[in-house]
């Protein structure tokens, strides 16, 4: 039997046989030797892994917290439009069921007024069968009667059927003309009823959705787009240059919209496409939507880049071990940029390095030291937004815009 079994074995039943006071006081040496451990491993760190270490833990407990208060904001966004949602439901269900029963009496009405054309059309005139003026004044002369009396009798009785006949066609034909202005209201206001509730309905029936109410980060100032249709790196980065040294007005942002079929790129599809050394980890954490734009300083244009991560943690340690990486990608879109002012010694040895710094209550890692040539500074503002750029001004206007949309 192999010696590791026969070990594993042996501690299994040394600790079977333990009592709780044993293995309470085996437990309690195992947290303290396990505790001195971790003292004496960060005893022995060097002032920037400690650093990294640090930065690292409190992005921990901040990403824990907002992804705790972001989940709850998701159920009560999640109970909110289950709420909205059964109310539209019944409501849609109240009106379809009035519309319903407006339409059944409609129905019944006009059924109702087709019987009654259809009764009086049927009625019988009750006239008389026609007589000769001979008979009726022979039937006079018979009773006793004048010859004149007989004739003034015959007009009168002929008079008297010509004026009933009269009046019932025109009642006949008053009741048609009530009857048709009647099914005319009703058919109208069947339409006012229906086109009120297709205006009143909470969702539309046919056609598109309406746009967005607001955009995914913000609205710039202007927008360009270019058509990478059939077009290389090279071509594409000369038009970004292009735009970049158009004079603009400063403080102000211009988004580059890059299209493919007049369909905008994903994040993943633009970066292969210009060759962007992007990290694998980076790429694979980080949403389909970004925005790309320049904005206006008061000497040059500055680059940035906003992206949505849906891990925030894992995107952010992605950074922190690519961040030396971040200056090429300038480099690779609009070529170095100006030195950053510096108040060092030209003779200072320090390499430049990326450190922490605090910009409006945001932790943001700024690239500083002397002989930088391609200054560059991120962050996050808040659990998945990415802001990657160049200068405190660009970040300042950027998070200024964010802000406000939110």
């Amino acid at each position: 039997m192999p010696e590791q079994n026969l070990d594993t074995r042996r501690d299994e039943a040394r600790r079977a046989m333990e009592g709780d006071e044993r293995r309470k006081a085996r437990e309690i040496r195992e947290q303290s030797i396990g505790k001195r451990r971790v003292d004496a491993r960060r005893a022995m760190e060097s002032p920037t892994h400690r650093a990294k270490r640090e930065a690292r833990e409190r992005a921990e407990r901040e990403i824990s917290g907002a992804e705790q208060a972001k989940a709850e904001a998701e159920r009560a966004t999640r109970a909110e439009a289950a709420r909205l949602i059964a109310e539209a439901k019944a409501k849609e269900v109240a009106q379809a069921t009035a519309a319903h029963e407006e339409l059944v009496a409609h129905v019944q009405a006009a059924r109702q007024a087709t019987a009654e054309i259809k009764t009086i059309k049927d009625l019988p005139t009750h006239l008389s069968s026609i007589r000769t003026l001979k008979t009726d004044m022979a039937e006079a002369v018979s009773r006793g009667g004048s010859m004149a009396g007989a004739i003034i009798q015959q007009g009168e009785m002929r008079g008297a059927i010509r004026q009933s006949s009269e009046k019932k066609h025109s009642r006949i034909i008053v009741t048609i003309i009530f009857i048709l202005i009647f099914l005319g209201a009703l058919a109208w206001g069947g339409t006012l009823a229906y086109q009120k509730w297709v205006a009143t309905s909470p969702a539309p029936i046919v056609g598109p959705l309406p746009p967005a109410a607001k955009p995914v980060f913000f609205r710039p100032d202007r927008q360009t787009s270019i058509d990478t249709t059939n077009q290389l790196a090279p071509a594409l980065l000369g038009k970004i240059r292009v735009a970049n040294a158009v004079n603009q007005t400063p403080g102000t942002i211009d988004e580059i919209i890059f299209t493919k079929n007049n369909t905008p790129l994903a994040f993943r599809a633009w970066q292969t496409l210009l060759a962007l050394p992007f990290p694998d980890g980076l790429l694979r954490n980080v949403d389909t939507t970004f925005m790309f734009g320049l904005y206006r300083g008061e000497i040059n244009s500055v680059p940035f880049i906003l992206l949505k991560t849906k891990a925030p943690a894992q995107s952010y340690a992605q950074l922190l071990l690519w961040e030396k990486g971040l200056p090429a990608v300038w480099d690779a879109l609009i070529g170095k940029p100006p030195a950053l002012p510096t108040t060092a010694s030209s003779t200072s040895t320090i390499a430049p390095t990326f450190r922490d710094r605090i910009i409006q209550n945001l932790d943001t890692r700024i690239l500083e030291g002397v002989g930088v040539t391609q200054p560059a500074l991120y962050g996050l503002l808040d659990s998945n937004t990415i802001i990657l750029t160049q200068t405190r001004a660009a970040y300042l206007e950027i998070l200024t815009r964010l802000r406000a949309v939110k």
